[in-house]
């Protein structure tokens, strides 16, 4: 199956970062021992983005809920008081597989045509060319 990704989302109040990196770097590490549990991350925010993300990954979705299902509620109400709150997001991560299609098949230098370079990229290769010069993946 796809692993899982989890990212929670955590606005915190101005001056707050040190003290969540903080206690990041304390934690428990329960999860570590969670059925399925792969990674844990913090990520601080530096540019387009003003919240914490705290990014777990998961050999499965089930093993994610089995773990989040497990976790005991309320222990955040403090946190919720001083307008800390998180945004719970799930990815499927995606194994990206070079697969030749018939149109990239086609992408052979065609005859020279006066004015022109030889070499004429499939419409599909230039879309993506296009995508990856604005930065994304």
């Amino acid at each position: 199956s796809m692993s899982y990704v989890n990212i929670t989302a955590l606005s915190f109040p101005e001056g707050a970062g040190p003290e969540i990196e903080q206690r990041f770097a304390q934690r428990a590490k329960g999860v570590d021992k969670a059925e399925g549990f792969e990674s844990f991350e913090l990520l601080r925010p530096v540019a387009g983005e003003d919240r914490y993300f705290v990014v777990t990954r998961w050999d499965s979705q089930e093993n994610y809920q089995k773990w989040a299902d497990a976790r005991p509620a309320g222990n955040h109400v403090e946190d919720e008081k001083r307008g800390m709150s998180v945004d719970v997001l799930g990815f499927e991560s995606i194994q990206l597989t070079h697969q030749k299609s018939s149109q990239a098949r086609q992408a052979k230098p065609r005859a020279r045509k006066s004015g022109t370079r030889g070499f004429h990229y499939p419409p599909v290769a230039r879309a993506n060319w296009r995508t990856s010069q604005r930065g994304l993946y």
